[in-house]
């Protein structure tokens, strides 16, 4: 019994820790925070929003194959990659791209099956984006833009 006891111990100490890793986060100019952390292990995506990310306002988890994904190329080398995470009628959408002016990052939340956008707002500091880095494990077969 201990040397099972033993074994499990030892598996549980040597198996790989797992953490969420952040593919998207930003402040905007209320000062409210987004972060979208992508943990691979279990496939789940999680977006969260608020004035603090420890108690955050919103706190949205799904599969990373219900996120919803859209990625756009321009030409001139522009481009936009978005992801959406849908909560009932309305979907939060977290958007990273390079246009004309440079660099871009914003959230908006879009309502209905046709994505309307009832709000935007753009980053303005502390952003990361690896969009990138899921864009080809998300359903992206409807336009979120």
């Amino acid at each position: 019994m201990k040397k099972i006891i033993v074994s499990l111990l030892l598996i549980g100490m040597i198996s790989p820790i797992v953490s969420a890793k952040t593919i998207f986060s930003c402040t905007v100019k209320s000062g409210k925070m987004v972060k979208v952390d992508y943990k691979e292990n279990t496939d789940i995506v999680t977006y969260s929003y608020g004035r603090n990310l420890k108690k955050p306002e919103i706190v949205l988890k799904i599969g990373i194959t219900k996120v919803l994904g859209d990625f756009r190329s321009h030409y001139g080398g522009m481009y936009s990659n978005s992801i959406g995470i849908r909560n009932g009628k309305y979907t939060y959408v977290v958007t990273n791209g390079l246009g004309e002016d440079g660099k871009f990052s914003y959230l908006s939340v879009r309502k209905g099956n046709n994505f309307e956008e009832i709000a935007s707002f753009n980053c303005k500091s502390n952003q990361k984006s690896s969009l990138e880095e899921i864009i080809s494990l998300v359903d992206t077969s409807k336009n979120l833009l």
